[in-house]
């Protein structure tokens, strides 16, 4: 369709939107698309069975912030976020998911994002290794489709802190011996 197009402006407005929004009907009055394409449906699907919540829960680690995976009531997830000093549900009121039909964890309704769990195999020095990562699905930009990415990496159990390590959590701690030119400012 050779068709382009730049938004810019200021605070107040979803730009993704407009553009989307802007392109597509572009395309259906220049006849390169026969309708607009219908929103996805976020109406959470049916019921199913959900897998054995062992092998999801447990920590998982995020570009924003831990995520904790735990086994809830009547075979649901609850995912929680770490702020700061404390964890606080995701997304749903009560961060509760159940397994759906389609393969996702869903919250009561569509409005929050969907989740899943992937595990990836890779080679490191000849032995493989096995990752979990948790996958987050969102209706995105006007709505007419989903954008999927990795929320975070499963991590493994670790042996707990020594108490010498335990008793200095929360205190502060002042860097002093670092040499200025050990990091590079840019400028």
């Amino acid at each position: 369709a050779r068709i382009a197009l730049l938004v810019t402006g200021n605070n107040g407005y979803q730009p993704l939107q407009v553009a989307e929004g802007i392109v597509l009907r572009a395309l259906h009055e220049s006849h390169h698309i026969k309708a607009l394409p219908t929103k996805v449906d976020t109406t959470p699907a049916a019921p199913a069975t959900p897998p054995d919540p062992s092998g999801l829960t447990g920590l998982y680690a995020s570009g924003a912030a831990p995520i904790k995976v735990m086994a809830g009531p009547n075979g649901s997830l609850v995912l929680s976020q770490w702020h700061g000093n404390a964890w606080q549900p995701m997304n749903a009121a009560d961060g509760r998911y159940t397994f759906r039909a389609d393969g996702w964890w869903w919250a009561e309704t569509g409005e929050h994002p969907s989740y899943r769990f992937q595990e990836m195999a890779a080679e490191e020095d000849g032995t493989i290794v096995h990752y979990q990562y948790l996958i987050r699905r969102i209706p995105w930009g006007t709505g007419y489709h989903y954008t999927t990415m990795p929320a975070g990496q499963r991590l493994q159990p670790r042996e707990p802190l020594p108490a010498t390590w335990q008793a200095r959590l929360g205190t502060t701690w002042q860097f002093v011996n670092d040499a200025p030119d050990s990091v590079q400012q840019v400028l």
